[in-house]
């Protein structure tokens, strides 16, 4: 009788561990964020580079300059070192209303694209090249006359770094810190295939009216960016809604 007994309660607790584990693995698959995953495209464009805070001294959203650089504005040399720099070359535009303002580079500079790659560049003819390439070409595939690489981000919400991702390659689960958007955009890049991530929940987001969100799974993900998007448009040169200097949007420089 005792062994009968002790044969139902070992068979009751496999049931409780198999349903625990179904439970997980089946909470696990929702959260899963795929190569063709919507989740995926609107992470990639909540964490591609900011390329147009720097429009003042480049005039284009196709790539930003890496700090710090030199310019020469109306024959007065700035050190933009930091984003608030650019007030510096803005004010020197403004100076006086009727003359013709001239701002030049102090080569090299290195530019960066919305997703993060760079290129050295060492004179105004290479940079004026690139700079026509990118408004003849329509980089970011929309109907947007701006043909910029920026015009495809959202820049309203702002996620809050660190958190975990889990990552499978091959078969094989790996834990990544995620310490930046960088991070995150360049391994969103490797999702293909049957490859996917997972969010270790929860993380937090900050919206569009500036509020901190903790986040539960991708579904609460998910609907939460498009309702910032919706609030505030997509495009990063929508500087009133932009979370760059909130401290939780790290592009990871």
């Amino acid at each position: 009788m005792k062994n009968a007994s002790k044969l139902l309660m070992l068979i009751s607790l496999i049931g409780l561990i198999s349903l625990n584990s179904c439970s997980n693995d089946s909470a696990g698959s929702s959260n899963k964020i795929t190569a063709n995953s919507t989740l995926k495209k609107l992470l990639s464009r909540v964490s591609q580079k900011r390329t147009s805070n720097d429009n003042v001294v480049d005039s284009t959203s196709c790539f930003t300059v890496q700090l710090p650089f030199t310019v020469i504005v109306n024959n007065t040399q700035v050190v933009v070192a930091t984003q608030a720099d650019y007030q510096a070359v803005a004010n020197l535009f403004d100076e006086h209303e009727d003359d013709e303002d001239h701002l030049e580079f102090v080569f090299p500079i290195t530019i960066i694209f919305s997703d993060f790659t760079q290129q050295v560049v060492t004179s105004n003819e290479q940079l004026h090249a690139l700079t026509e390439q990118c408004e003849s070409d329509d980089v970011d595939n929309d109907e947007d006359e701006s043909n910029d690489d920026d015009d495809n981000a959202i820049n309203c919400v702002s996620l809050t770094y660190p958190f975990v991702i889990s990552t499978t390659h091959n078969s094989v689960l790996e834990d990544v810190t995620i310490n930046n958007d960088h991070d995150l955009y360049v391994l969103l890049e490797t999702v293909e295939g049957s490859n996917y991530v997972t969010i270790n929940y929860p993380i937090s987001i900050v919206d569009a009216n500036g509020h901190t969100v903790v986040v539960q799974n991708n579904h609460q993900l998910e609907e939460d960016i498009v309702d910032a998007t919706s609030e505030c448009g997509n495009h990063d040169s929508d500087d009133e809604n932009d979370n760059e200097d909130d401290g939780n949007h790290n592009d990871g420089d």
